[in-house]
């Protein structure tokens, strides 16, 4: 029987359709860390480009290593503990795609090798294909990958031949303010601006929120945006009496200023009370180096 017109426009549908659920058209291509229990850690932002709210974040990995080690790929979503997990075995072969459906908003992606001991010692090439997408299969918007990974402590140095003891090097430190809300203030606003540093560019700029009280029945959330589009990054600190930093969350619009909103969130709708917070925060470029961040201030 020959097929109609109708027929052939449906399979037409259904072969676009499934096209779209598959093909994932953002790739992040990176290598582990040098040393068996090494950690690549990564954050990427969806959000409505005009394609509709986004449903669910797809994504798959592949490596390329002669140490059978394989690896791990997990993704959360900022400011949860835990996430979706998939494990490439095969060198060479990517996963079967997989999905966070955690809407628009920040994700944490974390590489890890799966076997450990002195085998897994060395560098694994590895790719990441992966997209923001509607719940119907379009394409959403997807940021830039920032690079967010812990830094593996330097070896002892060889203290040498000279006399007196090796100088302990002096700790990196994160940059960041405080505040409280309070039944007068629900919110506070600032801004500042991101610059590059020594030639490198800025990528975007993260940021990690913690509210310190027993007895508040709110939390805090930290909203970011840039004035450059309509794209935030948003996390909201979920237990106040862990006194632990979220995750960190991103928002990559490269160099340019920055817009911070902190205020009371509570899904009941109680917000009496005050709760102290805590800001980490910092301009980086697309390697995970430290840039500029400057003329923090607070606004009216």
């Amino acid at each position: 029987m020959k097929p109609t017109s109708q027929w052939l426009n449906l399979l037409g549908f259904a072969a676009s359709f499934f096209a779209s659920q598959n093909a994932l058209a953002h790739t992040l291509a990176d290598v582990t860390k040098e040393s068996e229990t090494g950690i690549s850690k990564y954050a990427v932002t969806c959000f409505n480009d005009g394609n509709g709210v986004t449903s669910k974040y797809a994504f798959q990995i592949k490596f390329t290593s002669p140490l059978a080690v394989g690896l791990s790929l997990t993704v959360a979503k900022a400011g949860q503990p835990t996430g979706v997990t998939v494990e490439a075995h095969q060198p060479g072969v990517f996963t079967a795609p997989e999905f966070n459906t955690g809407g628009d908003g920040g994700y944490v992606l974390t590489v890890t090798k799966i076997k450990k001991g002195a085998s897994a010692v060395g560098k694994i090439p590895f790719t990441i294909e992966h997209h923001c997408m509607s719940a119907n299969g379009a394409h959403t918007g997807t940021s830039d990958t920032i690079n967010i990974s812990p830094i593996d402590p330097a070896p002892n140095p060889d203290p040498g031949p000279g006399p007196g003891p090796t100088p302990t090097p002096t700790p990196t430190v994160t940059p960041g303010f405080s505040g409280a809300l309070n039944n007068k203030i629900a919110s506070r606003r600032y801004t500042l601006e991101c610059q590059s540093q020594g030639g490198v560019a800025t990528a975007g700029y993260r940021f990690r929120i913690r509210g310190v009280s027993k007895k508040a029945p709110f939390n805090v959330r930290m909203t970011v945006s840039s004035p450059r589009d309509d794209e935030t990054a948003q996390v909201i600190d979920t237990n106040n009496t862990d006194k632990l930093f979220t995750d960190w969350v991103d928002l990559a619009k490269g160099d340019g200023s920055y817009q911070v909103l902190i205020e009371k969130f509570s899904e009941s709708g109680n917000t009496a009370g005050s709760l102290p917070f805590s800001v980490k925060h910092e301009c980086v470029s697309s390697t995970g180096t430290r840039t500029r961040l400057k003329g923090l201030k607070k606004l009216p």
